[in-house]
């Protein structure tokens, strides 16, 4: 009776563990549903995301970051939207940095100095 609930209990745990790592890459899976240059080398991007958690729209800001200084670009702005099955949903937030003097003056920050503003609730 015993070893029929611990691998019972086992089963279960493993279950959840995987259940977890799901959800976890779901939340971190963002769509790029536009990105233009404007302004010389300043890149714009509409991102899609499934999850509106601070962590997570961070996470992806910093992919998302990375991606874009080694294409070499002055700043990077970034408008989180809630994915609708590919359609763009309720704003979430604004993300920017700005990695040269000439970004500085396009999203008027100061230099790697990322910033994010998240909507109104």
């Amino acid at each position: 009776m015993g070893f029929i609930l611990l691998i019972s209990l086992s089963l279960f745990g493993y279950s959840q563990y995987k259940l977890n790592q799901k959800d976890q890459v779901r939340r971190a899976t963002y769509t790029v549903s536009s990105k233009s240059t404007l302004e010389g080398s300043q890149t714009f991007l509409r991102v899609l995301v499934f999850s509106n958690d601070k962590k997570d729209i961070e996470n992806i800001f910093k992919i998302l970051q990375k991606k874009e200084k080694k294409a070499g670009v002055d700043s990077l702005f970034v408008r989180f939207n809630v994915d609708n099955g590919g359609e763009i949903g309720k704003f979430i937030a604004n993300g920017k940095i700005a990695w040269t003097a000439t970004g500085k003056k396009q999203v008027k920050l100061e230099q790697d100095q990322p910033t994010i503003e998240y909507a109104q609730k």
